[in-house]
């Protein structure tokens, strides 16, 4: 969302170019906008969702090790499980996950709650 050219544009046109702070996008801002509104999840997904499909297979066609291992937080709700031929879950506890995620983004429990409640559950 910082580096593709034609994502950036897409964000830029439907979000405002408020959404990029010094040339880096504002993730916290975004996901504010985003995850307690349905319609601008979709949207937003619907432009990163195929671009990040994309980079992932251009990027495992260029492998040559036996196996890849690729990690993705939405494997089932993007399609991208159809690409692959097995697929690891990884659990942790709720608690630990909002806590991860409150530090990682310096975000809020009720925000991260608003992003866990957007995914497919366990």
């Amino acid at each position: 969302m910082n580096e593709n050219v034609q994502v950036r544009q897409q964000i830029v046109n439907h979000f405002g170019a408020d959404i990029y702070q010094h040339n880096i996008l504002d993730r916290s801002a975004l996901a504010t906008r985003v995850f307690d509104n349905p319609a601008l999840l979709s949207l937003l997904n619907s432009i990163v969702h195929p671009a990040t499909i994309d980079d992932a297979n251009e990027w495992i066609g260029e492998q040559t090790s036996p196996y890849i291992i690729k990690e993705a937080a939405l494997i089932f709700e993007t399609g991208s499980h159809n690409y692959l031929d097995y697929v690891i879950g990884i659990s942790a506890p709720l608690a630990l996950r909002i806590n991860r995620t409150m530090q990682r983004d310096h975000s809020s429990e009720a925000a991260v709650l608003l992003r866990i409640n957007q995914q497919l559950d366990e």
